[in-house]
C-alpha cells in the first residue's frame, strides 16, 4: 500500500495527533499506528521525541539534499567567472547561460551539471539570470527624453472634467 502525499504541515499534524491519543487518551501505541497507517516504531519515536523535545520535538527534519560537487572555492571562482563577459571565456556574446556555465564548470572541473540545474545553482547562490536590455542602434535618448517632456505631457493633458465633453 502506498503512503499517501502529505505536506510538511500535514505531517507534522499526523505526529501530534499520534502522540495526542499515546499520551493524553491513552490508547496504545499498535492502535495508534494502525489507525493512522503508519507502523509502530513511528509512534514509538515521535512519543519519544516528544517527550525529550516538546512539540520541538515533533517538527519534520529539513533535508539538504545532496552534497555539493563543488569545493567553497570552486563556487567562489565560479561566481567570479559569471562577474565577468563570457566573451572572455571564448563564447561569441557577453550572455552568460546556464549552458555556458556548465561548460566551463565542466571544462575547468571536470564536474558535469545540466543547464537547468546551473541556472538553479547560480540563484541559489545569489545570482540571477541577467539578459542585457536590447536597444536598437537608432535609438536616440536625448529625443525620446524631449518627446517625452513636451510632446507627451501636451497629449495627456485633457479638458475639465467640469463641463461635459458630449454635450
Amino acid at each position: 500500500m502506498r503512503r499517501p502525499v502529505m505536506t510538511r504541515l500535514e505531517m507534522r499534524k499526523r505526529r501530534e495527533l499520534a502522540v495526542r491519543r499515546v499520551l493524553r487518551e491513552r490508547l496504545e501505541p499498535e492502535e495508534v499506528a494502525r489507525v493512522l497507517g503508519v507502523s509502530l516504531r513511528a509512534v514509538q519515536l515521535w512519543v519519544r521525541a516528544f517527550r525529550d523535545d516538546g512539540r520541538r520535538g515533533l517538527l519534520g527534519k529539513p533535508h539538504p539534499g545532496r552534497h555539493s560537487r563543488l569545493t567553497p572555492q570552486q563556487v567562489e571562482k565560479v561566481r567570479g567567472w559569471v562577474t565577468r563577459p563570457a566573451t572572455e571565456f571564448g563564447f561569441a556574446t557577453e550572455l552568460w547561460t546556464g549552458a555556458r556555465v556548465a561548460d566551463i564548470i565542466f571544462r575547468e572541473f571536470k564536474v558535469r551539471y545540466s543547464a537547468t540545474c546551473v541556472c538553479q545553482w547560480l540563484v541559489d547562490h545569489g545570482m540571477s539570470s541577467q539578459k542585457p536590455e536590447r536597444v536598437p542602434r537608432e535609438r536616440d535618448e536625448e529625443r525620446n527624453r524631449r518627446w517625452v517632456r513636451e510632446d507627451w505631457s501636451r497629449i495627456k493633458k485633457r479638458g475639465s472634467m467640469k463641463t461635459p465633453r458630449y454635450a
